[in-house]
């Protein structure tokens, strides 16, 4: 029986990677789904949702990392867990810059930095693993109020004081740690805090409800003011519904609810390739813009599902056949 629940809860922390990968893939689908002409309300108010993707994959980090033993090697091999494989997935983006004649430093950094496509990521959770010892050893780093001070402010000043008048790369407005940190400190207090049994169920559930309206109306002010999908994505309230959800969602109340099942478990298994999947994604959605997007017509809700399942699918099938083919490879060069 204990057997069981251990196995259970290790695949639900899979199967919310597995949500969580799904979103990602559906936030960059949506600008081939929506212009700011034609966006509906039940897409925005699902676009908001999936804004909790990225925290999902923070807050596991720090939730499975913080109590590890670090040392320098360990953490070298962690790191070259997630670089080897942004290496490898970016040079054909550095490759196509060489041909192009762009500026060969800027095309270097961008290669060894995670500045291609939405590769960011990669810095920010390089990041994490330097500073874990700090998340482990001092508890202001797993003060959820003062870490959600500094992650709201930073999103603040880059949304209404910064992205108007001078829009920044990716890499340069969610790549610094700053911007994540109160998803890492939710992840490492959750744990070593044992904050994941105390959460207040009823107060968490009004605030998903409270920002997620919130997130909305801020949606469409931005994109008013942008004539853009630009409000869609980060922005003050969605880093409020973030922690909410994140909250709720890492708790021992919805963790003891996971019942396992062929559904849930195929959840699970795309948990597994989330690192994968991520990484190669945006190449199928140019595939597929390439190829295939004349087979569909118009946008719309339908529209954008069909073409996060195709991206989805494909890069799981692709990642699937490699892994079995070449196993190690995989795990070194592809992050699966």
């Amino acid at each position: 029986m204990q057997t069981f629940q251990k196995t259970s809860r290790t695949e639900y922390f899979d199967f919310l990677r597995g949500i969580a990968v799904i979103m990602v893939v559906a936030i960059h689908t949506f600008g081939q789904a929506y212009n700011y002409n034609n966006v509906s309300f039940p897409a925005v108010f699902l676009r908001q949702i999936f804004n909790c993707a990225v925290p999902l994959f923070c807050v596991s980090s720090a939730f499975f990392l913080i109590k590890k033993e670090w040392t320098v090697e360990t953490l070298r091999k962690r790191i070259l867990r997630v670089y080897i494989p942004l290496i490898v997935f970016s040079l054909p983006y550095f490759l196509y810059d060489v041909i192009s004649d762009q500026n060969l430093l800027k095309s270097l950094f961008k290669l060894f930095f995670g500045g291609y496509s939405v590769y960011y990521f990669v810095a920010l959770i390089v990041q994490f693993y330097i500073l874990l010892p700090l998340f482990k050893r001092f508890k202001l780093f797993r003060n959820i109020i003062v870490m959600g001070f500094i992650s709201l402010l930073w999103v603040f000043i880059y949304t209404y004081f910064i992205q108007f008048k001078h829009p920044l790369p990716l890499l340069l407005y969610g790549g610094p740690i700053l911007c994540f940190i109160v998803y890492f400190s939710l992840g490492a207090s959750m744990q070593l805090d044992n904050k994941k049994s105390s959460v207040n169920i009823c107060l968490v559930l009004f605030g998903i409800g409270v920002s997620l309206c919130a997130s909305c109306a801020e949606s469409y002010f931005i994109m008013e003011k942008t004539n853009s999908l630009s409000g869609s994505g980060l922005k003050p309230s969605a880093v409020l519904f973030s922690i909410f959800i994140c909250s709720l969602l890492y708790s021992d109340f919805c963790s003891g609810k996971y019942l396992s099942n062929k559904i849930t478990k195929f959840f699970s298994d795309l948990g597994r390739y989330s690192y994968g999947i991520y990484l190669l994604h945006m190449y199928c959605i140019q595939l597929i813009n390439k190829f295939l997007k004349n087979y569909f017509i118009g946008g719309g809700l339908l529209y954008w599902i069909i073409y996060t399942l195709i991206v989805l699918l494909i890069s799981y099938a692709v990642l699937y056949i490699v892994k079995g083919l070449m196993p190690k490879f995989s795990r070194i060069c592809i992050g699966v």
